[in-house]
């Protein structure tokens, strides 16, 4: 019972810190002359991410290395197929053109290059597939150079005279706090995504012991939903206002930031072996990622019919995963 307690009080404290970490930082980053393009792609960015980034370290600090992996994979699957899904269900996800032709082939080549170093067993005829050390450094690596590239092309839009701010980061932004308040905010969301990541992983830790199933079902579950509860809040809100093109973009981004900064900083603090089924993970997360690309390319958006078929194919996989490690298949 304390172990689910744990679980609930601490992914309270993660939405709740993300919250207070981005309307802080984004202020403080307004104080300090930061350009609105520069705030939503790095600090807001981040405070999306920082779920992920608290559990995840902490994870890795506590030698949890099947939190640690469901966590990440377990969202990023998450993030397409459950939380897009729903958003679609609810009203058809408009996808800009520079989604389709960056974002998107930058999502996929982050998931390819995840796989390709993770496959021990085919390069090295390595009787383990691992994440090593100079995994983790190499995905930093190239997560610094998806954040130079993205901001070279967000200044070139800016010069070009193309607004990136919408009505929606408009609404957020005029409600930011003053500097003494953000100082406050960015403080307390900071310990907030600490103290909650703390509390998932001992929670979902304990959860797992107590089930008798592998740390990484639990990841891949629970922990991942929870932890992706800010971009669900997102993509939700959005539609809700009718700005449907953002779901995607958000979804596309978190994977993106998962994958090269999230996993690359928990490889390189512990590098981990995967887990039985975890290469099959990556190979799903892989799947649901190239399927955007041709619905989007074709249609310019994410129908209630993709939308419902993405969601269904979650519970499936979901499903079958959960089966497994209870025996039951």
């Amino acid at each position: 019972m304390m172990h689910l307690v744990y679980l609930v009080g601490g992914f309270v404290l993660l939405v709740a810190g993300g919250e207070w970490l981005v309307r802080g930082s984004v202020s403080l980053a307004r104080a300090m002359g930061v350009s609105t393009l520069l705030i939503s792609l790095t600090v807001v960015a981040f405070g999306t991410s920082a779920p992920e980034l608290a559990v995840n370290v902490i994870a890795a600090l506590n030698d949890n290395p099947g939190i640690n992996f469901g966590n990440i994979i377990g969202s990023n699957i998450a993030n397409v197929g459950l939380i897009l899904g729903v958003a679609a269900l609810l009203a058809p996800i408009q996808v800009h053109k520079s989604v389709i032709l960056r974002e998107i082939p930058i999502m996929l080549i982050a998931t390819f290059a995840t796989l390709a170093l993770a496959m021990d067993s085919v390069w090295l005829d390595s009787q383990t597939n691992r994440l090593q050390r100079h995994d983790g450094v190499a995905l930093l690596g190239a997560f610094a150079g998806f954040m130079v590239y993205t901001l070279l092309v967000a200044r070139r839009q800016r010069q070009n005279g193309d607004a990136f701010a919408d009505d929606v980061e408009a609404e957020v932004l005029a409600k930011t706090p003053g500097t003494g308040k953000a100082v406050l905010l960015t403080v307390l969301g900071l310990a907030g995504v600490i103290i909650g990541g703390d509390l998932v992983v001992r929670g979902a830790v304990g959860i797992a012991l107590g089930l008798g199933v592998g740390e990484e079902i639990v990841g891949l579950t629970i922990v991942a939903i929870g932890t992706s509860l800010p971009e669900l809040v997102t993509c939700l809100i959005a539609v809700r206002h009718g700005h449907t093109d953002l779901a995607i973009g958000n979804i596309v981004g978190s994977n993106i930031w998962n994958l090269l900064l999230i996993l690359g900083v928990s490889v390189v603090i512990g590098p981990f072996a995967l887990p039985p089924g975890g290469a099959m993970d990556v190979m799903v997360m892989l799947g649901l990622s190239i399927v955007l690309l041709p619905i989007t390319v074709s249609q310019r958006q994410v129908g209630r019919l993709e939308g419902g078929a993405l969601f269904v194919l979650y519970l499936g996989y979901m499903s079958y995963r959960t089966a497994e490690a209870l025996g039951k298949v």
